[in-house]
């Protein structure tokens, strides 16, 4: 199945409206995993944003003026920077749509496409012109996600700037949300504290009541997830499963149960802690879809 009408505008934008980004962190300004670079494929990068790889051969790296490298050393595969959608938090079946995305050296890429009525369509179609070895495709995974697919061709080695996804027929100029706004809509679907900021390490702290209970062991995310995460916790030492007990500086295993898509409470494993002691460490909650 291809997705229709399918029309190519190159280096083009409209500059003097700009449409809402579809997309949640379009220009790649949150980074709450920390990432740098990765081939490994499933892997999300900076927030909302994976990497499929069939054998390896296909990177993304974050740059330091927070642009993203595609490189693909491959010869006979491809690799996927990938936003997913959710299909069910909208309603774009149907309508036209435009993807585009600005590279470095200033050239937009663009394609219009219409969204099937059959929400059971499974199938996606690709870009009929390419820059730097970079198409677009949108894939539609069956009802249950959409794909907005940068391809990563043989050959590529090349940076672009941002991505967006919008209602109509012509790529209009990005237009940032405040940096705020974007990261709550990131931590919709997943939520880290950025421990390189000075005292964050201490994000969790729970303050022991005996060796196996705890006061205060409910946890509250800074947004509520789309879906219920899986959490983990770690110590400021990173060591996942564990938290830091202040003062002796021990590591207690613990372990996140009875999770919401709001918070989740804290268990001390192994009847080892100290009373009237404090734990502290932080999580992540990931609620992605892959």
């Amino acid at each position: 199945f291809v997705l229709s009408p399918a029309t190519i505008t190159t280096n083009q934008i409209t500059k003097f409206v700009s449409n809402p980004n579809l997309l949640i962190n379009g220009d790649f300004r949150v980074n709450q995993r920390g990432f740098t670079t990765t081939n490994q494929t499933n892997t999300y990068t900076v927030d909302r944003w994976l990497l499929s790889t069939t054998d390896n051969l296909a990177s993304v790296t974050l740059n330091s003026d927070k642009t993203i490298n595609l490189k693909n050393t491959g010869t006979t595969s491809r690799g996927y920077f990938i936003q997913y959608i959710d299909p069910t938090l909208n309603n774009l079946w149907g309508k036209t749509l435009t993807m585009s995305c600005k590279f470095t050296d200033g050239f937009v890429l663009s394609k219009t496409i219409t969204m099937p009525i059959d929400k059971t369509t499974t199938g996606g179609a690709g870009a009929s012109s390419t820059h730097n070895s970079i198409n677009l495709r949108m894939f539609i995974y069956n009802q249950k996600k959409m794909g907005f697919t940068i391809d990563i061709q043989q050959g590529a080695n090349t940076s672009i700037e941002w991505a967006k996804f919008e209602i109509g027929s012509v790529a209009t100029a990005l237009s940032p949300r405040p940096y705020a706004e974007e990261l709550a809509m990131c931590q919709r679907y997943y939520e880290k504290i950025d421990t390189s900021i000075q005292g964050n390490n201490y994000n969790i702290f729970a303050r022991v009541l005996s060796t196996n209970y705890l006061y205060n062991s409910l946890v509250n995310f800074v947004v509520e997830k789309r879906a219920k995460p899986t959490v983990k916790m770690y110590s400021v030492n990173n060591t996942e499963g564990y938290l830091l007990q202040i003062g002796t500086q021990d590591e207690k295993a613990v372990s996140a149960n009875y999770i919401t898509t709001k918070t989740f409470n804290i268990s001390i494993s192994n009847n080892d802690a100290v009373a009237n002691s404090v734990l502290g460490g932080y999580f992540e909650a990931d609620a992605e879809i892959y």
